[in-house]
């Protein structure tokens, strides 16, 4: 009797999975389109039927919160992200799985609820970073900040290619402008330098040459360019709170890591930058 309750339930828990990948693939296309407002609706309304039961009620309100942040409901938002950080525990698991594709403008991108706990506890620090910082609370945002390199490691949190890059610019972006708005100015520059090939941020990169200008002429940084351009060099930066082995030139007491390899040998790549053209006008 047993096992034909058992075999009776194989197709309803197959249903279950196939209905959870399909509004899981919807949810994200909604995100990923900016479709805020009814994106939350949407993932409120999967949370309230689903709760007790899967393993991904991390993801549902990280992403929760990240929606009302978005709206710029940034106590509320916070209020979330606090009771997710709050347990360390993986939680319930499940089998669930989902094989169906998410696109946007014909490109691939990640389902939001296939993210691991240990990704959505650090993307949830990040967001908190992010909130303080519009609440105004510069300290607590370079906190929780930094508690990102503190609960990650260095082997696992910097992955390869694109990823490892966008890591490095997501931290030194914000530990930039929160160190900023802190007035340690000296600390934001080594920061926001050591980016500036790797970014095609036009923000940053005037607020940079803003704070270069109070100590160095726009003919000295030109020179300057010039000189260290032609000696690239290989060796140990700390960057986003890691030790790691990069290109980079010097610049004053600076360094600017470089990403590509193609400028090792084509310098015109690095003249021909947003930020060498935004710095040396």
């Amino acid at each position: 009797m047993k096992s034909i309750l058992f075999l009776l339930l194989i197709p309803l828990v197959v249903f279950s999975q196939e209905s959870l990948c399909e509004k899981t693939v919807v949810l994200s296309e909604l995100y990923y389109k900016e479709n805020y407002e009814t994106f939350l609706a949407e993932i409120r309304q999967l949370k309230e039927g689903d709760e007790n039961e899967l393993y991904y009620i991390k993801a549902i309100d990280f992403n929760i919160a990240y929606a009302l942040f978005q709206l710029n409901k940034h106590e509320e938002s916070k209020a979330v992200l606090l009771q997710v950080l709050k347990s360390e525990s993986e939680g319930p698991k499940t089998n669930f799985k989902c094989d169906k594709s998410v696109f946007v403008k014909d490109y691939e991108v990640e389902n939001l609820f296939l993210q691991s706990n240990a990704t959505i506890m650090q993307k949830s620090l990040l967001l908190l970073s992010d909130i303080y910082f519009e609440l105004e609370e510069y300290q607590l945002a370079l906190e929780r900040l930094e508690e990102t390199v503190n609960k990650t490691d260095v082997r696992n949190f910097y992955w390869c290619g694109n990823a490892f890059m966008r890591d490095i610019l997501q931290y030194e972006y914000r530990n930039f402008r929160i160190l900023t708005e802190l007035d340690n100015i000296e600390k934001a520059n080594q920061s926001g330098i050591s980016i500036l090939f790797l970014t095609m941020n036009e923000d940053l990169i005037n607020k940079v040459k803003s704070n270069l200008l109070k100590k160095y002429s726009i003919r000295e940084i030109k020179d300057e360019f010039k000189f260290r351009i032609e000696k690239i060099k290989k060796g140990f930066v700390f960057v986003a709170g890691n030790e790691i082995e990069i290109n980079y030139i010097d610049f004053f007491q600076y360094k600017i890591l470089l990403w590509n390899t193609i400028e090792l040998d084509r310098k015109d790549v690095l003249y021909n930058s947003l930020a060498y053209r935004i710095l040396t006008k």
